[in-house]
């Protein structure tokens, strides 16, 4: 009976997760092919970048399940299933969780620090004039790879031999004991350690992307959708007479000079300058002429409806998502243990929207995977639209634009690695937003008041106590004295069923693994907790100046990103032809 449940509870799991993971390996697939250039492209780079998208998302992806699995282990009322009902059970379910998100990280990892690097200056390499041997490429790139291995060979050596923060002290004996024992739930090996720390430094570098992009992507997106493209017939007309005005000026520049009189530095410059831009003005011309003449922008337009209500929504989900950050944060701020435990929140205070909708969505499986999956879509769809308007930059260049079918491979690599580190920063927003679905799903306890009564069977009372070998509760928010509880298997008790918390006792609810990992870090590390916070009010405050800018933005050209004046003509035509 319970082996089977324990089985049952993988497979509940782990298909689902397999199901996702073929939707995931296509939409990166396809997803990455959209934006890959059809003129210039390589397959070691668009593998890279599905990959590497592929991987990052399993991340995302694997926190649901992980939540599911531990508010399948509780019943309705508080209590423990047949088979989830000792710790040792619990545990060797949860490690194939635990073991899965170390694996996924440190593919991660080599992602960014090998194989995006490697095939990146790999394409570098090549010559379009010279044919160069894949050898001599492949060497010339490592060359390159291996300053990216030496970084992260220096962060791990930080992680190992980095002073963790340790147990707090205490003058009461037993109170002292009892953090102590606690504490030791979460003591790691050195590698766990430094695999963290390189984990969240790379977060940290994810935040200021998210920052960058995110904040203002999911304002961007949604307003976009509501404002829609210029008319594509208004602007055919414009770009016709403005080529016509740049027309009559080169014939009046040539006019003048037409008795072979010696043409002025600056009459040539102008020239050349209109030249260029009646070529451009040509090119626009022809993109919107096609764009007149297709089916599918005529079908487009009777789909505008759904634009708008599609737009219209996401902007009251962007709002949705911003005021649970920010109720979180309040919450944070006045009822957390600070910030040298990186402002973890034992207990929920302010009720939360996202929280409560999330928690809502999981009592149907598999609705708050589906809603999940939109949040995850929604940052990334965000990210990729800021990424798209603002382009890739180094300080005040410009290296890349990101264009749909006119990307360049390194632009495309680039735009995996910006999606991958804010993938990873968005495990660390998805905690801060919906603390309680992150840490307990809708696990809940029985919680004996102080005046409570139990009845217990023939076997006598017993007290409840601790099970610090399911490394669920931290040392921090353990301090408060524990009361005698009944043992759950061998007592019917009468109390009030509440949500699980942090502040519940320790065998009585079970931290999913992903913010095991997150709270561990946060109290070992504070530094980083303590960043991650005060960043999320500076992504609120990004999230609303992006939503004044979107709304005075004037809506985009009907051929957003076709065409630029460094584009070759034969790509053109390419695109161009059906």
């Amino acid at each position: 009976m319970t082996l089977a449940s324990a089985v049952d509870a993988l497979v509940a799991v782990w298909i689902p997760f397999s199901v996702v993971t073929v939707l995931l390996l296509l939409f990166s697939w396809l997803y990455i092919k959209y934006y890959q250039s059809r003129y210039d492209k390589e397959i070691s780079s668009t593998m890279t970048a599905v990959l590497g998208v592929f991987i990052t998302l399993l991340t995302a992806a694997l926190i649901p399940g992980d939540i599911f699995l531990v508010s399948y282990m509780k019943n309705a009322d508080g209590t423990f299933k047949e088979w989830a009902s000792d710790a040792v059970s619990r545990t060797a379910v949860q490690n194939g969780v635990l073991y899965t998100y170390y694996t996924l990280y440190a593919c991660v990892l080599c992602f960014i620090f090998l194989f995006i690097p490697l095939v990146y200056f790999y394409y570098e390499e090549k010559d379009d004039e010279t044919q160069i041997p894949c050898r001599a490429r492949f060497c010339g790139a490592m060359r390159y790879t291996i300053c990216f291995l030496i970084v992260a060979s220096i962060l791990f050596i930080i992680g190992i031999f980095v002073p963790w923060q340790a147990a707090p002290t205490s003058q009461n004996e037993t109170e002292w004991q009892h953090l102590e024992q606690l504490f030791q739930n979460f003591t790691t090996t050195s590698g766990e350690d430094a695999l963290g720390f390189v984990i969240s430094t790379l977060s940290l570098a994810g935040f200021l992307l998210l920052l960058l992009y995110t904040a203002y992507g999911l304002s961007a997106w949604p307003i976009s959708l509501i404002k829609g493209y210029r008319s594509a017939r208004v602007e055919y007309t414009e770009v016709v007479d403005e080529k016509s005005q740049v027309l009559s000026e080169i014939a009046a520049i040539k006019e003048k000079y037409s008795n072979d009189r010696r043409m002025t530095s600056r009459d040539r410059n102008r020239l050349n300058e209109l030249e260029d831009s009646a070529r451009l003005m040509q090119r626009r011309e022809e993109h919107l002429s096609s764009v007149l003449s297709s089916w599918l922008s005529k079908f487009l337009v009777l789909l505008r409806p759904l634009q708008l209500l599609s737009g219209f929504l996401l902007v009251i989900f962007a709002f949705l998502i911003i005021l649970g950050l920010t109720l979180t944060n309040i919450d944070r701020l006045l009822h957390s243990a600070g910030a040298k435990t990186g402002y973890a929140l034992p207990q929920p205070h302010i009720p939360n929207p996202v929280d409560i909708v999330l928690l809502f969505c999981q009592s149907i499986f598999p609705l708050d995977y589906i809603v999940f999956g939109i949040f995850v879509m929604f940052f990334i769809f965000g990210t990729m639209e800021a990424v798209r308007q603002i382009g890739i930059w180094f300080l005040w260049v410009r290296m890349y634009r990101i264009r749909p079918q006119r990307t360049q491979p390194q632009g495309l690599l680039l735009m995996c690695t910006i999606l991958m580190l804010v993938m990873l920063t968005l495990n660390i927003i998805i905690y801060s937003i919906a603390p309680q679905y992150t840490m307990f799903g809708n696990q809940h306890y029985v919680d004996l008041g102080p005046n409570s009564t139990a009845t217990t069977t023939e076997m006598g009372n017993t007290t409840y106590r601790p099970d610090v070998s399911n490394a669920t509760l931290p040392a921090f928010v353990s301090s408060m004295p524990q009361a005698s509880w009944p043992s759950q298997q061998e007592d019917a008790v009468i109390g009030d069923v509440k949500l699980c918390t942090l502040d519940a006792p320790a065998n009585a609810c079970v931290m999913t693994q992903v913010s095991r990992l997150l709270t561990r870090f946060f109290y070992k590390a504070w530094f980083f907790g303590a960043c991650y916070f005060w960043g999320s009010w500076a992504f609120i405050v990004l999230f609303i100046l992006g939503m004044v800018i979107s709304v005075i933005r004037r809506p985009e050209s009907a051929i957003s990103g076709a065409v630029e004046a460094d584009d070759f003509e034969e790509s053109d035509e390419e695109l161009l032809t059906p």
